[in-house]
């Protein structure tokens, strides 16, 4: 988050500014009106410089250091899984991220596997569709996982949540009431 920078002790009636220092800003900070904000993860130092009043001469503090690290994001998958998936069947997954970034999937079990000399091939459970995002398509019975992927941005780490869906066989529903915070 933000920070709102000041000083403590000192003379004079003379106005502080503050800089970022150019070299060290690896967070991508500025500062507005006194408040030192981050647009990514990093760090940044920052000089406080009181400017030259009638009785006291220009000041300026030492270097203060600030790090800042990204925010955690959730990914909610918001559909339920199928009550019953049979091969040919498609379905739309849909996912949000608290950090409100950009959402993609993959299917992470069940996919196709080819024949190397140590694994035998695998036909695909499923597979996602090329032109509809979050769209999967049973082609056969087993397991299928499809993780979906918030990316990071500047402020937000990526996250991920994944949804199990046995194809050809009925799946069970858990659902738990939401916890207080504490």
């Amino acid at each position: 988050g933000d920070v709102e920078l000041f000083l403590i002790g000192g003379s004079g009636t003379g106005a502080v500014s503050y800089d970022v220092q150019l070299g060290t800003n690896t967070a991508g900070c500025a500062v507005t009106d006194g408040v030192l904000s981050a647009t990514k993860n990093g760090s940044c130092e920052v000089v406080a410089t009181k400017a030259q009043s009638t009785n006291y001469n220009l000041a300026t503090s030492a270097v203060a250091t600030f790090t800042f690290t990204k925010q955690t994001q959730t990914v909610t998958i918001t559909s339920a899984a199928p009550s019953m998936p049979l091969p040919g069947q498609s379905f739309q997954i849909v996912a949000t991220a608290s950090g409100a970034t950009t959402i993609s999937y993959a299917v992470t079990k069940g996919q196709a596997i080819a024949e190397t000399q140590f694994v035998s091939a695998s036909a695909a459970v499923c597979q996602l569709s090329q032109s509809v995002s979050g769209q999967v398509t049973f082609l056969r019975s087993g397991e299928c996982e499809v993780t979906a992927t918030a990316a990071s941005s500047d402020k937000f780490a990526s996250a991920t949540g994944k949804m199990n869906i046995l194809v050809g066989q009925l799946n069970q529903f858990i659902t738990f009431d939401a916890l207080s915070d504490k």
